[in-house]
């Protein structure tokens, strides 16, 4: 999946943004777990279908780019 592609669906699996983040889905597993990223679990129990919103994506990505921002203002 592709940035392009993302624009054609309001969630995504969670192999879709493993692809896109270039992480382990075990990871990401891992940020869901930890409350990092918010999603939604489509039924009950251990083997519910997880959806993760776009929106968290381009979240995630904004607050990594104000970190990498933040680091380099104070190595300046």
């Amino acid at each position: 999946m592709t940035f392009k592609d993302l624009e054609a669906c309001e969630f995504c699996t969670r192999e879709e943004i493993s692809e896109i983040l270039r992480i382990s889905t075990r990871t990401l597993d891992r940020m869901l777990l930890e409350g990092q990223i918010n999603y939604i679990k489509l039924a009950d129990g251990k083997q519910g279908a997880v959806r993760i919103p776009k929106s968290e994506l381009y979240r995630l990505l904004d607050e990594a780019g104000a970190k990498q921002a933040a680091k380099a203002s104070a190595h300046a």
